[in-house]
């Protein structure tokens, strides 16, 4: 406690000019307004640097989805929690989420078959803007290997067509169907 308060004295005293400054109370007023402006503003730039920033050592799998939404002190906490559960896992009692707030090792182990934790496993309090209460959008995980990705037809523009705009090709088509038995395989 007194390392903070000798850090916010000095930290003070450097608004006002140094050690022995006379200024009127209104003065020191102001110039206490404008350094705690100035450490906020500070602060927020912070967050903004390091929200940009992706850990190399999160398993980007199964934090994919939550990157730039969840701070990174909460994601370390479940990988960490994650990597320390013995294998098997034991039944799931919930006591890591209800205190903590963050996804357990059961959700983590059935979630990363699945494409990864979303923003709603999370508590709003391990979100970098809580006042912000759109969610965003998430990338569509893809249902193809990347053999499958190499073979689809290329739009004009050169992107990877979507599902709905690829046609089928020929060998994948479904036999024909029958206008008088409703039999598939012949007509």
């Amino acid at each position: 406690m007194y390392n903070r308060c000798e850090s916010s004295h000095a930290f003070l005293k450097k608004y006002f000019g140094g050690k022995k400054t006379h200024q009127t109370l209104f003065t020191t007023w102001r110039k206490i307004e404008a350094a705690i402006r100035d450490r906020l503003m500070n602060i927020e730039v912070e967050a903004a640097s390091s929200r940009g920033r992706t850990p190399l050592m999160l398993d980007a799998v199964l934090f994919r989805s939550v990157f730039g939404v969840v701070t990174w002190h909460a994601l370390r906490l479940v990988a960490s929690h994650f990597e320390n559960m013995k294998r098997p896992l034991k039944p799931c009692t919930g006591t890591f989420t209800q205190s903590m707030g963050l996804p357990c090792a059961h959700v983590c182990n059935a979630k990363k078959q699945l494409g990864g934790v979303v923003s709603d496993d999370f508590d709003e309090h391990w979100f970098w803007d809580r006042s912000n209460v759109h969610r965003p959008f998430r990338e569509p995980q893809q249902a193809c290997t990347n053999a499958q990705l190499q073979n689809r037809p290329q739009a004009s523009t050169g992107r990877i067509l979507s599902s709905f705009e690829t046609t089928a090709s020929p060998s994948a088509r479904a036999p024909p169907m029958c206008s008088a038995c409703h039999q598939r395989g012949h007509t």
